[in-house]
This record gives C-alpha cells, sequence and structure tokens, in this order.
C-alpha cells in the first residue's frame, strides 16, 4: 500500500464549482494534471494550483503539526489517500475575489509582523464553528508557520455539548443560566457580546474555570476577561492560577462591555471566575493570547444564522470586535438557512448585513465568506441534493461577487451538491450521518484545504521571489 499526499492532485486545473475528476493520478513536482471539465454552475474556473503548495516542505510541516494536534500524534493524514485506490471527494478551490484584486492582503500584511505583534483571526458560524475541529486546524497550521499567539477567545461557558474549545476545557458550578440569540429560546435584551452568547449567574459562589488542555497555551502572556457592566450588576472575583483574588463591581449606571485586563508570565494559566452576590454577572468570554504570533477567535453558536445577529445589541457587539481588531473576519452561515422558508433574497441580505456591520466594527480586516457545504434531503425516496442549498449558494455569489470580500465555496470544495454521500462512506468516515456535520477527520481536511485557499497567494508570491519556496518561519 503507497500513500501519497492528496495536496499533489492539486496541480491540475480546477474549476470552483467542478466536482472531483473521476480519477487522479500522484503529480511530480513541475508535472500539471489535466483540465478538468468545465462548470460554470458554481462559479468562474480557478487558475491552475502552483506545486509552491505541494512540496515546500514549511508548508508540509506545518500541515503535519495541524493533523497531530487536531487528530493525535501518529494520525494518518486524512488528505493522504492511496496511490491506483479511489479519487477523494474534495477538490481544491480558491478564495474568489469579489470586487477586490486581493482580498486577504490586510491578512498577508500582518503575517509578514506576525514576529513582532498579534494577527488575529475571528471565525463566525453555526455549530461546525462551535465545534472548534477546523477552526482548531486553521489555529495550528497558521500558529505552527507564522508564531503561537495563543488559544485566543474561549467562552466563559457551553452553550451546548457540542460546543468546545480545542486548546482550553472548561469547568463550572451549577447556577448559570446560556443565553443566545438563537431560534426561539434567545435572550430578549440582546447583550449577548461578541459571539452572542453569554452566561449569567445571580448570587455568590457561581464559579467557572478555565485550563489549558495538556501542554497547550504557552505562549499566553495576557488574558483579558470580556462580561457585562450593568445597572444593578453583583460582584465577581478573578483569579489566575494560585494567585491573589482581583475583586470586579459589574454594577454600572447603563449596560455596556465590561473589560479587565491581566498580565501573566508567558506560559499556560488558568483562569477562574467567582462570584460575590450582589445582583446578577454576566459573562461573556475571556480571551488568552500573546505578544506576537496568530490568534484565532472560534465564535460558532450551535443553530446560528446570519439573521441572529439583528437580535444582539450592536454597540455592545460592536465594542467587543473592536477591542479584538482582527486582521481577518470569516463569516460562515447557510447550512441553517437551506432548511428554512424565508425568501433566499432575506438570506442573503442578512449576510450582507453582518458584513457591514464586521466592516464598521473592523474596518481593517480583510472579510471572507465561507459557503455552506453539501447538506442533501434525505426522505422515503433516498438522499438528493437540497435545490434550496445551492440556490442559497448561486445568490451569495451574484451579490457577493459585486463586493470587495473574498468567498470559499464550501459546496464545491466538497465535490458539488450530493458529494457528501461520499464523505459519509469514505474511509476513514469524514462525515455523521446527517449528512451535514463533518467527523473529525472530515474537519482536518476542510481546514487544511482552506488554509491553503487562505495562503494561496501568499505563498505564490514567496515561491515565485525564492527558487527555494517560502521563507521558514521565523
Amino acid at each position: 500500500m503507497v500513500l501519497t499526499s492528496a495536496l499533489a492532485c492539486r496541480s491540475e486545473s480546477v474549476p470552483t464549482g467542478a466536482a472531483a475528476p473521476e480519477h487522479r493520478q500522484a503529480l511530480h513536482a513541475g508535472e500539471q494534471g489535466p483540465a478538468a471539465p468545465a462548470d460554470v454552475s458554481h462559479g468562474p474556473a480557478a487558475p491552475l494550483v502552483p506545486v509552491h503548495g505541494e512540496h515546500a516542505p514549511v508548508i508540509a510541516a506545518a500541515h503535519a503539526v495541524a493533523v497531530a494536534h487536531v487528530l493525535g500524534a501518529g494520525t494518518v493524514d486524512p488528505t493522504a489517500v492511496i496511490e491506483g485506490g479511489d479519487a477523494p471527494p474534495w477538490t481544491f478551490v480558491p478564495i474568489e475575489p469579489g470586487s477586490s484584486a486581493a482580498p486577504l492582503q490586510r491578512l498577508h500584511a500582518a503575517l509578514a509582523r506576525s514576529d513582532r505583534e498579534p494577527v488575529r483571526v475571528a471565525m463566525f458560524g453555526a455549530s461546525g464553528t462551535a465545534a472548534d475541529t477546523h477552526t482548531a486546524y486553521v489555529r495550528a497550521y497558521l500558529q505552527a508557520r507564522f508564531g503561537d499567539g495563543g488559544p485566543g477567545w474561549v467562552p466563559l461557558g457551553r452553550a451546548h455539548a457540542w460546543s468546545r474549545h480545542a486548546e482550553m476545557t472548561l469547568a463550572a458550578s451549577s447556577g448559570w443560566q446560556t443565553l443566545h440569540g438563537v431560534g426561539h429560546g434567545h435572550h430578549g435584551d440582546g447583550r449577548l457580546g461578541l459571539a452572542g452568547l453569554a452566561f449569567e449567574a445571580r448570587g455568590a459562589r457561581r464559579w467557572v474555570e478555565l485550563r489549558p488542555r495538556g501542554d497547550r497555551a504557552r505562549a499566553v502572556t495576557r488574558i483579558e476577561v470580556f462580561a457585562l457592566a450593568q445597572p444593578g450588576g453583583g460582584r465577581m472575583e478573578l483569579r489566575i492560577d494560585d494567585g491573589p483574588a482581583r475583586v470586579l463591581d459589574t454594577a454600572a449606571a447603563t449596560a455596556t462591555l465590561l473589560r479587565e485586563r491581566i498580565e501573566v508570565p508567558a506560559g499556560p494559566h488558568r483562569l477562574r471566575i467567582t462570584t460575590r452576590g450582589g445582583g446578577p454577572v454576566r459573562l461573556f468570554g475571556a480571551v488568552f493570547e500573546g505578544d506576537h504570533g496568530v490568534v484565532v477567535d472560534t465564535l460558532g453558536v450551535d443553530g446560528a444564522r446570519a439573521r441572529d445577529w439583528d437580535r444582539w445589541d450592536p454597540s455592545l457587539w460592536r465594542a467587543s470586535l473592536e477591542a479584538r481588531a482582527p486582521q481577518l473576519v470569516t463569516l460562515a452561515y447557510g447550512s441553517n438557512e437551506a432548511v428554512d422558508d424565508e425568501p433566499i433574497d432575506a438570506v442573503v441580505a442578512a449576510i450582507a448585513a453582518d458584513v457591514a456591520a464586521t466592516r464598521a466594527a473592523a474596518p481593517a480586516a480583510d472579510v471572507v465568506l465561507l459557503g455552506p457545504g453539501d447538506f442533501p434531503l434525505r426522505d422515503a425516496a433516498g438522499v438528493r441534493p437540497r435545490p434550496r442549498l445551492a440556490a442559497i449558494v448561486g445568490a451569495l455569489r451574484a451579490w457577493q461577487t459585486a463586493q470587495p470580500l473574498g468567498l470559499w465555496d464550501e459546496l464545491a470544495f466538497m465535490g458539488g451538491p450530493g458529494s457528501v454521500a461520499a464523505w459519509v462512506t469514505h474511509v476513514p468516515s469524514l462525515a455523521r450521518d446527517d449528512h451535514l456535520h463533518l467527523r473529525p477527520q472530515g474537519a482536518a481536511v476542510k481546514g487544511h484545504f482552506l488554509c491553503d485557499a487562505l495562503l494561496f497567494s501568499y505563498d505564490a508570491d514567496r515561491a515565485a521571489a525564492s527558487p527555494s519556496g517560502p521563507a521558514p518561519p521565523r
């Protein structure tokens, strides 16, 4: 049995929305595969994918780090395929630029300074984002190449069993209420912070604790707690490791964002917050980050839709994103909307409104839409493509084409409508039986190709400047 990286398959001409060719053979440096048949149903043809992304040692090493980080040391890279075996269901797709010639120029410029300052990425979405698997891959890959900036934003509670953070563990007492803006159970006042998710307790001795998983989060030099200051707010104490307690009063004349920043020696740290009574204490999240390197904030809520942002207090949310000052914001919505009956124009309008809010709060950030992946209909007739999903992707692209922001077409990446069935039956299985959510191996594949798309032009520019490929990480 011979394993070869599926990366080698990406040297062929791949239209953005084309299904995976029936057969791909491994390519050697400098070779190009046969052009896939044109398919304009999902967008314009993509350029040839150069071999700089295939064989540069720095890139390969970073992918190996990310695979081990997400799936465990010694795990075979799920993008590796058996030579001569079935073609993988996925295909490389680039970031479609919209009306901007360089939709990722701010991110790429910031990465060149990552040895001196933090580079922040904020990733909004629904359950796939909340699980922090493909986002964890992005975090691990970028940190392997550009420096470890820490875990980033970590929710101070768990909305669902599905929710987790790859770098930090959470423990909490009873007595906390989860507040969110999703569906019929949303909380009325909209003061939900950066991720649209908050955790509130009344009375004393309610506690929550965050601590690193294993030996992770070693680059942290500051911890910042995000909470709500409000009329009648209670008191809480913050404790880092076994240090002294820092007591905060969350009472204020008006509701506003409360931020408490604590400098710490470089290394892993745990945070414990305990209420002291006097009124409600509402927590949003805590940021664990270092002085430089890449930070990826995972900002997903199970069941979320783009229109849920309308339920968030705009000034509080804007202050939260302004405080994070990201260089890249990704928005991943559309899958949950595919089961709704609202007009598709309304879905696109909600995403457009989210983009406008993002640009107002983070004018120095690039914005990339992560389109929904395949999510077929499943009924007595079997499994078949969901027409509404393809219509959402098409309408989203029609709008995005005229906007100065990027689009990564996950539906095309997966292989087009109906392709998730091959992800479910792939060995190892890449998607769950619900034909919507990815398994960890599938999320790693997604993270892998998303990273390649985000750094496509960055690496191409550096490969062109140096025959030896991109420079090693600093």
